[in-house]
C-alpha cells in the first residue's frame, strides 16, 4: 500500500475548503475547524446511525480527525440506547415504526446540535504542522478571520434556484425520515 505523505494543512480562510462525511453527516471548515453542521443521514439504516467511524480515508483528513473528536465526546452511547430500545416497539407495526423514526431521530439531532456547539466552543490545541488558527475557539476564528489575514471564501447562492432544484428531485421529504404530513402531526 502506498503511503500518503503528510503535508501541513493550508487554507485561504473560512469556507475555502469544507470536509464532509459520515452516516451522521457533517461538514467541517478546514481553516477554522468549525463544525458547520451535523445531521442524521436519511439514507443510512437506523441501526447504522452510530457507525460514523467505519470508512476511513487518508485524503479527507479534516473530517476524519473530527470524527475522532466526536467519538471521544459521544462514544457508543447512541448504539447502546438504540439497542436497548429495540425491545420496546414492534417494527412490523407501521404506526410504531413511523413514530420511532420521527422521535428517535429528533432526539439524535438534538444531541448532535449540543455536540456541535460544544466542539465549536473549545480552544483548538497547538499543532506546529498546521498553518491555520490555533489556540482559539473555532467560532471566534470564523468571526475574526481578518485578524488572521484570512479571506472569507463563502460564495453567495440564489436560494430560489436551490429551492427549485430540491422540488424537482422530490422536495423536503427527501431529507426527512417520515413524510412531511406525519412530521407536521408529530
Amino acid at each position: 500500500m502506498k503511503k500518503v505523505s503528510q503535508q501541513p494543512l493550508v487554507s485561504l480562510g473560512p469556507h475555502h475548503q469544507w470536509s464532509g462525511d459520515g452516516h451522521i453527516w457533517a461538514i467541517q471548515d478546514q481553516w477554522s475547524g468549525k463544525w458547520l453542521g451535523m445531521w442524521v443521514n436519511c439514507e443510512s439504516e437506523m441501526t447504522e446511525v452510530y457507525n460514523f467511524t467505519s470508512a476511513l480515508s487518508v485524503h479527507n483528513i479534516t473530517i476524519k480527525y473530527g470524527w475522532l473528536c466526536v467519538w471521544v465526546q459521544w462514544g457508543d452511547n447512541v448504539k447502546v440506547f438504540w439497542e436497548a430500545s429495540k425491545e420496546i416497539y414492534n417494527d412490523m407495526d407501521l404506526c410504531q415504526y413511523d413514530l420511532v423514526q420521527w422521535l428517535w431521530l429528533k432526539l439524535i439531532q438534538q444531541e448532535l446540535d449540543k455536540l456541535k456547539h460544544c466542539l465549536n466552543t473549545h480552544t483548538v490545541h497547538y499543532d506546529h504542522n498546521k498553518h491555520l488558527p490555533l489556540g482559539v475557539l473555532p467560532n471566534v476564528a470564523m468571526l475574526l478571520h481578518k485578524d488572521y489575514n484570512a479571506k472569507n471564501c463563502l460564495q453567495s447562492v440564489d436560494h430560489g434556484i436551490v429551492k427549485n432544484l430540491m422540488e424537482e428531485i422530490g422536495g423536503e421529504d427527501l431529507i426527512h425520515f417520515v413524510d412531511s404530513k406525519y412530521s407536521a402531526n408529530g
